[in-house]
């Protein structure tokens, strides 16, 4: 339960500090001089050529004890992040804590790594797959096996942006290699086709299919109905969302 430096040219030792808590992570911040710690507690503690000038200080977050945190990251506008079993977490200067990322795709989940594509976006590894995060626009994805990622679980701090933009991350089952651009790139929507239609017609039950057909009216006794459909395509990527809407009775998309 020590935190210290080491000096790979002289091989020697700095000083070390001890702290009430296991460590997993530190990040040493060169342009603020400070020296973050994660894990069971997060502290940090300015620092200057391997000497320790203030001693370790909690800092607030949505973290709790039983919550470690595994990874720290700064990114290109100087916004600091770090994973935790509490999820993604950013640095509000304004309240000078950090605050939990609230969207779905990171729900109840475990991040376990960060890294910075070249456009600004961060890609987490997570206990459920990869997930990346846009800080600008607030969007997530999770990407899972079925979209070509090896493993459902990722690594703690195994995380790695090459000079050529390629991303790595390491998981239980292995190493994951893309290229960021490639896998965000849009994607046209596959066509929707209605295959099947049953109807409540008065005391009957009509069922048929309908191949291919794009339009459908319900009949004036049709007291109920239920439609089938499909997206025309083979294509692996994320799982397809569909929405519908009836009109005349929904005011909006129903997802």
């Amino acid at each position: 339960r020590k935190v210290g430096s080491f000096d790979p040219v002289t091989r020697k030792y700095g000083d070390f500090i001890r702290t009430d808590h296991v460590a997993l992570s530190v990040y040493s911040d060169r342009d603020s001089s400070y020296l973050w710690v994660g894990g069971e507690e997060l502290l940090r503690a300015q620092v200057r050529a391997g000497k320790f000038l203030t001693p370790l200080q909690h800092v607030p977050g949505d973290v709790g004890i039983d919550n470690l945190i595994y990874d720290f990251h700064r990114d290109a506008r100087g916004v600091m992040w770090i994973a935790s079993e509490s999820g993604l977490q950013h640095w509000d200067g304004a309240k000078k804590r950090f605050a939990a990322v609230h969207v779905p795709e990171l729900h109840n989940t475990t991040v376990f790594s960060i890294a910075e594509d070249e456009l600004g976006g961060l890609w987490l590894g997570t206990a459920h797959g990869l997930v990346h995060y846009s800080p600008a626009s607030g969007i997530a994805t999770r990407y899972r096996k079925q979209d070509g990622v090896m493993s459902g679980e990722f690594n703690r701090r195994a995380a790695l942006r090459r000079r050529n933009g390629d991303m790595l991350f390491g998981g239980v089952a292995g190493i994951t290699r893309f290229r960021p651009k490639d896998v965000t790139r849009g994607r046209s929507a596959a066509p929707v086709v209605f295959t099947r239609l049953t109807r409540v017609a008065e005391d009957s039950l009509v069922e048929g299919s309908i191949d291919g057909s794009a339009e459908l009216e319900p009949g004036k006794d049709d007291r109920a109905f239920t439609i089938e459909f499909a997206a025309l395509t083979y294509a692996e990527g994320p799982v397809r969302r569909y929405r519908y809407q009836l009109e005349g009775l929904n005011k909006g998309w129903i997802e």
